[in-house]
This record gives C-alpha cells, sequence and structure tokens, in this order.
C-alpha cells in the first residue's frame, strides 16, 4: 500500500467513525467496549445503521428519502458484484457485510421498514408499529451478534434469538419516543393511532389532535417500561451471548426517565449528557446488567 493510498483508508475510516458517533452514539459506545477484534466491524455496522436511521429525519419530501433508501437498497444488491460506490461508510460497512456474512435480509428489511417513517401515518396498528421494533432495532441487534459470535446466518433470527428481540424492542420504542419531536416537525406521526384514528401530526397545535397524541405518547413510555421488564425476564437481566448485542438496551431507563419530565415534547429533545451514556454503557458492559 502506498503513503497516499495508506492515508486515504486512513480519512475514510475516521468519516466512518465520525457518522457513527455523531447518528448512532449508543451504537458507537457499544462497539467501543467490544472486544478488540470485533470493534471496528461494529463501528462500521453503527456508521450504516446511523446512515439509514438519519434520513426520515432530514429530508421533508418522501419522495427524497425514498430514493436515499433505494440507494442503499440497490448497493446491498450489489455487494458481491464488489464495486467501490465512493461512500465511506458504504464501502467499509460493505466488506464488513461479506466477510461476516451479515444477513442482507435483516439489513434490507431495516433499510425498508426506515421507508415507513418517511409518510404521514406510519403505522395502522400498535402491532404493525411493534413489527417496526423487530424489524430495525431489534434486527441491528441481532447483526451485532453474528459479528461478536462470529456466526454465519443469512435467514434472519432464529429462535434462540428472542431474548435478543425483547431486548430490541424495548430499545427501539425508547429511540422512537425519543425522534417524535424530529418526526412531528415534518408532519409525520412516529406512533401508532388512538382508539378514534390516526393522529395527524400536522396539526398538533389544535389543542384535542394534541391531546390524543399526548395520551399515545404516555401510552407509549408505559408500553417502554413493560417491554423493559420483558427484556429484563428474557435475559434473566444480564446480557450474556448473544444478548452482549443489546448493550444499547442499558440506556432504555435514561431515555424513559428523561422522556416522561419533558416539559414539552414538541419544543424540544431530550439531552442526555454524553458522559451519563458513557458511564450508563460501561458499567452495562461490566456488570452485564441493565
Amino acid at each position: 500500500m502506498t503513503a497516499s493510498e495508506a492515508a486515504l483508508t486512513s480519512s475514510n475510516l475516521e468519516t466512518v467513525r465520525k457518522s457513527a458517533r455523531d447518528y448512532a452514539f449508543d451504537w458507537y459506545l457499544s462497539a467501543l467496549l467490544a472486544p478488540r477484534s470485533c470493534r471496528q466491524d461494529l463501528i462500521a455496522l453503527a456508521a450504516l445503521i446511523g446512515e439509514i436511521e438519519r434520513t426520515p429525519l432530514v429530508v421533508s419530501d418522501p419522495a427524497l428519502g425514498e430514493i436515499r433508501l433505494q440507494w442503499w437498497l440497490d448497493w446491498l444488491d450489489g455487494l458481491e458484484a464488489g464495486t467501490r460506490s465512493g461512500n465511506p461508510v458504504a464501502d467499509l460497512a460493505g466488506e464488513v457485510i461479506l466477510r461476516r456474512g451479515l444477513s442482507k435480509a435483516m439489513l434490507a428489511g431495516l433499510i425498508e421498514a426506515r421507508g415507513t417513517e418517511l409518510y404521514a401515518f406510519a403505522f395502522e396498528t400498535q402491532e404493525t408499529f411493534e413489527k417496526f421494533l423487530e424489524r430495525t432495532n431489534a434486527a441491528a441487534m441481532g447483526l451485532s451478534a453474528q459479528i461478536l459470535s462470529g456466526e454465519l446466518r443469512k435467514d434472519g433470527a432464529g429462535p434462540q434469538d428472542q431474548a435478543l428481540i425483547s431486548v430490541g424492542r424495548a430499545y427501539g420504542i425508547a429511540r422512537q419516543l425519543t425522534r417524535l419531536p424530529q418526526l412531528a416537525v415534518r408532519g409525520r406521526w412516529g406512533l401508532y393511532p388512538d382508539a378514534t384514528g390516526e393522529i395527524d401530526a400536522s396539526h398538533l397545535l389544535d389543542p384535542m389532535e394534541r391531546k390524543r397524541a399526548d395520551a399515545v405518547r404516555d401510552e407509549a413510555i408505559q408500553s417502554a417500561w413493560t417491554f423493559l421488564e420483558d427484556a429484563r425476564r428474557a435475559t434473566g437481566g444480564r446480557l450474556t451471548q448473544p444478548t452482549r448485542a443489546g448493550l444499547p438496551v442499558a440506556m432504555v431507563s435514561n431515555y424513559l426517565t428523561a422522556l416522561q419530565k419533558q416539559a414539552d415534547w414538541l419544543q424540544a429533545e431530550i439531552d442526555i449528557a454524553p458522559l451519563v451514556r458513557v458511564w450508563t454503557m460501561w458499567r452495562a458492559r461490566w456488570t452485564g446488567r441493565f
């Protein structure tokens, strides 16, 4: 490798690291706390997750979001061809996917599921919403588990991963609650309807519509606490193989406590200090408890 190639590689690695840190901080911390042999691959996966997750939050036009997500789906389909995309996150993550034999079906499902957030009414029912949690954050944990275990599994999560799915569901609903303000400002409701029908996020300044939204949000927070208890029961309260891939779940209680204390969730996102995140994740990594 020439000096210029080495410099380019170093620059690309730093770009990927920055993307993971900026857009998927919990996943980034989880990667840093992983064994050295897995660390860089998990950072690449974190960067990929972050790039996909942020798409609905940075585009106002659903068509533009669909184009972005379709680019990722086309990239995923063409990985075996070995063509470089020029996108450092895509190129490094693609190498990890091929070398580790990660499930492309799970990745495609994750990308497609994020596409539902591009529209005003993403989830028809609470069951649809919970399936979304499994296809996004639970799937991301399944992919992380494949890297940590070195297991090649191309057809998704099996029965042995039910505990990890519970962990992913708990983390996913907490993260979705933190995304509500960013989705709402684009006229999208990031949760499910209430008993009377869809909630129109473009009319949340209307007192009645806001009251309905607040009620569903409060219900979702309580559901998140229940999901967290379910995850603790499913794992015995400890993150071991393969559920150690679910380390971000350690942040759930912090998120939910902050969400419950929010004065006006529509006006501002919650803010948890980076040092609190680092300490929480580090403690969970070394004790196994969450």
